[in-house]
């Protein structure tokens, strides 16, 4: 499961549903930004997961790719293979 925000009531209700591990994937926040409250969130019943939801192609025909365990910031709006390019580096 993935969530665009953080917050207790996320958690609380993870964690109800027994979910152990959630990633954090929220719009316009760098990626730091991200982890560091994904490391905030994060206890011995819930693991939260810093990624990035990337928008590939146009405004008007983007796709959404949900990128886990980026090493750096990737942009937004290239073409999909560009960003799976980004991904592997």
């Amino acid at each position: 499961m993935h969530a665009k925000v953080l917050d207790e009531r996320v958690v609380a209700r993870a964690k109800s549903r027994g979910i152990d591990v959630l990633v954090y994937a929220p719009h316009f926040v760098r990626l730091p930004d991200a982890r560091e409250t994904a490391t905030r969130f994060s206890d011995d019943d819930l693991l939260v997961v810093p990624a990035r939801e990337v928008f590939t192609g146009s405004w008007r025909d983007r796709k959404h790719v949900l990128a886990v365990g980026l090493s750096e910031p990737v942009p937004d709006f290239v073409e999909l293979d560009a960003a799976l390019a980004e991904f592997e580096r």
